[in-house]
């Protein structure tokens, strides 16, 4: 994957040259699968159709399951609003970090649509979604009982979602 020479350690004149050679060989083929990785995750993305917090797309040989994780925050530039919405209670509803997150206190009260301090408040707050795809293989076993649970794959990805969640 390198464009380095394909070398041996015989090649080098030091254990050091070597392990400094191999390493950038290391560090190049995973820049490289990085991005291969990175593509085939953004070409998977539309084959979830679901808003599920956590989905899965079976096949015969894996499975690609997706995680949605939302962040909550606080516009920073608007937060003296919320220090005169609260005042001494401001520590209630708000968490101070190098950013500012409401708490679950106020997640609640922005999504009330009959509380009109939490409809004021709305605007200024706000959620960010990680997206986060990984892989993993089907072994035999794991294929045979996910046959016996829905029938035969073999006409495409079967949807797996979080249970919790229902269908």
């Amino acid at each position: 994957m390198s464009k380095l020479p394909n070398f041996g350690e015989s090649d080098f004149n030091s254990e050091l040259e070597f392990l400094i050679y191999t390493g950038i060989e290391i560090q190049d083929s995973i820049r490289i699968l990085q991005e291969r990785l990175r593509e085939i995750k953004r070409r998977i993305e539309p084959y979830f159709v679901g808003e599920k917090t956590q989905e899965e797309l079976v096949t015969p040989l894996g499975a690609a399951v997706r995680r949605v994780q939302n962040i909550w925050k606080v516009d920073p530039t608007k937060i003296e609003i919320f220090e005169k919405a609260f005042g001494d209670h401001f520590a209630a509803f708000i968490q101070e970090k190098v950013e500012y997150k409401p708490t679950p206190k106020l997640r609640k009260l922005v999504l009330d649509a009959d509380d009109a301090l939490g409809q004021t408040l709305r605007p200024y707050v706000y959620v960010d979604q990680r997206v986060n795809i990984s892989f993993k293989k089907i072994t035999q076993t794991q294929e045979a009982n996910n046959e016996d649970q829905r029938g035969s794959v073999h006409g495409g990805p079967h949807r797996q979602t979080d249970p919790a969640q229902g269908a």
